[in-house]
């Protein structure tokens, strides 16, 4: 019974390994209980920390019979896994990452040249002290030995590529005769000169040291050719006049003692110095100090080739300042750095003015010249838009006269600038100035005598004049001290406004006759234009100098609208909120709109859209029109 156990148990086990099967052999000779350990990943080993008693014939999976996984939750991990680079103990032998199938290969490298030793390598996953990644060493103990050294003439394999000395050796010749010139048909290579070999080739007898191409043969008699140069002392080759003895090139008939010397490496005069500096064509050059390339024409050497710190150029100034010498970039400095006649002029750092013809302090930005101090006429700012008048230039008062006078882009945009709001108080006869921004009055003056002041118009130049409905004439009004003084009747209606328009000429509203006249400022006298088409009752002018256009306000319909100049008829006519009692009436060219005074109170009203707001009330008995003059100093 026994027998037929064990031959099933061994039937129905699962794969095991040698110890497993060695364990369960063991086992079945007991017929029992065996030690089994947990194999949670199913890797073949079991986790020796997880034994548990079960019967030696267990067979359902789970567990085996060895205890020799080192991670049991990592299939990967167990005895005789392959080791990688992941800083684990792949297959359980106590070390960590040794040999891994994936690392990279390091070469040492103990002389530190960048090239290991492809004999010492090692494989590991990070590079290791004193390993490098590039193997070829050939002697590393050596950093000068490595495979992108250069090759020596030193018995070495220096660029390590099997060869000692290739393509450096030098070549020697046979000198048997020891004069130190050997013979060119018999050759040798080496680093070092060989014993019985010269560097020089040339002899024409090496076994006698009289010949050679350096021995004298000055004696014109000796028949031998001691300089192996193919004639003899008493032979004239070059048939120059001289014998080879006296010639010191008897191949050249351009050679021979007293022959002009030239720049040609040769010495054609045969006095044992070549090129000196009476050859024929040496140059002068002259010391350059300063190395500006530029030298000093009193410091000259004549030779045949450029001496140190000399150059051919002589036109240096100054031979002590390299950033001075012709054609360099001028400074204002009052130095001449360019060398010629003119202190300054095109200086690099030389400002920019402008031609101010006017004289108003402001220049012409399309006349400008450069230069290191002001030029007479000119000034540094270039901002003026007209330089024929000095009245027309930035920070200019604005007049109302289709110029830019402010050189701002803008035409009589701002003509009421510096200027305060005035308006005249009909019942108690007095002047105020009125803040245009809530309707507070300041008194100015009480007028003077028994006028009826009911309009008032200022053109640029600050003069006044008002409108007398009482006795119906011009006067001139001073708003600071009240003095009123008669111009002259205007022969016309009732004048409800006045204003002063287009071309600076004074116009007038005839209310009785409904018609827009010219008046004459210096007479009173007034010219009908044209009749308005509409009817008046009390009214007021205003002048919107920018765009050229004449407004009018009726108290009847409490409507503004717009005055043809020319025909005198109305036009635009837009209603009004304002409830006009008297009517005060001025543009602002700041904001576009324009003022309205009931009497007691100041609007602003869209002359486009006739739309209202109301500024404040005026604390006075009735105001009677509005207009902008010079505040009172």
């Amino acid at each position: 019974m026994r027998v037929l156990l064990t031959i099933l148990g061994t039937l129905f086990l699962p794969a095991c390994s040698q110890s497993d099967t060695e364990a369960v052999s063991s086992a079945l000779a007991f017929d029992g209980q065996c030690t089994w350990y947990s194999d949670e990943d199913g890797d073949g080993f079991g986790n020796p920390d997880s034994p548990t008693e079960l019967d030696c014939l267990y067979t359902d999976g789970g567990y085996v019979l060895n205890d020799d996984d080192c991670d049991d939750s990592d299939r990967q991990i167990f005895p005789g896994a392959d080791e990688i680079c992941n800083s684990l103990d792949d297959n359980c032998n106590g070390d960590t990452d040794e040999n891994p199938t994936d690392g990279s290969t390091f070469y040492e490298d103990k002389d530190g040249d960048g090239y290991g030793n492809a004999d010492s390598a090692t494989i590991t996953c990070s590079q290791p002290s004193g390993f490098v990644t590039v193997a070829g060493d050939c002697d590393d103990l050596n950093n000068m030995v490595r495979p992108d050294a250069y090759e020596y003439c030193n018995e070495l394999d220096d660029d390590c590529d099997g060869l000692v000395d290739e393509d450096v050796m030098l070549t020697w010749y046979l000198d048997q005769d020891g004069d130190g010139w050997g013979i060119e048909t018999d050759t040798t290579e080496a680093c070092l000169q060989p014993s019985g070999y010269a560097f020089l080739a040339g002899d024409c007898d090496d076994e006698d040291p009289a010949y050679n191409p350096t021995a004298d043969e000055s004696d014109c008699s000796d028949p031998n050719d001691y300089n192996c140069d193919g004639s003899v002392g008493w032979e004239d080759a070059d048939a120059d006049g001289y014998p080879a003895c006296e010639d010191c090139n008897d191949n050249n008939d351009l050679i021979f003692p007293g022959a002009s010397e030239f720049c040609n490496l040769s010495d054609d005069d045969c006095d044992g110095v070549v090129d000196e500096a009476d050859a024929d064509d040496a140059a002068t050059w002259f010391m350059d100090a300063d190395g500006d390339g530029h030298g000093d024409e009193t410091l000259e050497q004549i030779s045949c080739y450029q001496p140190d710190g000399y150059v051919s150029d002589a036109s240096d100034c100054n031979d002590a300042d390299a950033s001075i010498y012709p054609g360099a970039p001028e400074y204002c400095d009052n130095i001449y750095n360019d060398c010629d006649a003119e202190l300054d002029e095109g200086a690099l750092d030389a400002d920019t003015w402008y031609n101010d013809f006017d004289g108003d302090g402001y220049g012409d930005a399309g006349v400008a010249t450069a230069a290191c101090d002001t030029p007479v006429g000119y000034v540094s700012d270039a901002s003026d838009c007209d330089d024929t008048d000095e009245t027309v230039h930035p920070g200019s008062d604005d007049y109302c006269n289709g110029v830019d006078d402010d050189c701002d882009g803008a035409v009589d945009e701002d003509s009421t600038g510096g200027m305060f709001m005035l308006t005249v108080d009909t019942v108690d006869m007095l002047t105020y100035q009125v803040d245009p921004d809530n309707g507070a009055i300041t008194e100015l003056a009480e007028i003077s005598g028994s006028f009826g002041i009911n309009s008032v118009a200022v053109n640029d130049e600050g003069l006044a004049v008002g409108n007398d409905y009482l006795a119906k004439q011009l006067v001139n009004i001073d708003p600071c001290t009240g003095e009123v003084s008669a111009i002259g009747a205007t022969g016309v209606g009732n004048t409800c406004g006045i204003s002063w328009g287009p071309d600076g000429r004074l116009y007038g509203l005839d209310q009785e006759n409904d018609q827009l006249v010219l008046l004459d400022e210096s007479t009173g006298a007034a010219t009908v234009v044209g009749s308005l088409g509409i009817d008046l009752t009390s009214c007021g002018m205003a002048y919107d100098c920018a765009n050229d256009v004449l407004f009018g306000a009726d108290q009847q319909s409490d409507s503004i609208f717009k005055i043809d100049p020319v025909s005198g008829e109305a036009y635009d006519i837009v209603e009004t909120t304002v409830p006009f009692g008297a009517v005060g009436l001025e543009f602002d060219p700041a904001t576009g709109l324009l003022y309205a005074a009931t009497g007691v109170s100041l609007y602003t009203v869209d002359p486009t859209t006739g739309a209202t707001s109301l500024v404040g009330d005026i604390e006075a008995s009735n105001v009677d029109d509005l207009v902008y003059y010079p505040e009172c100093l």
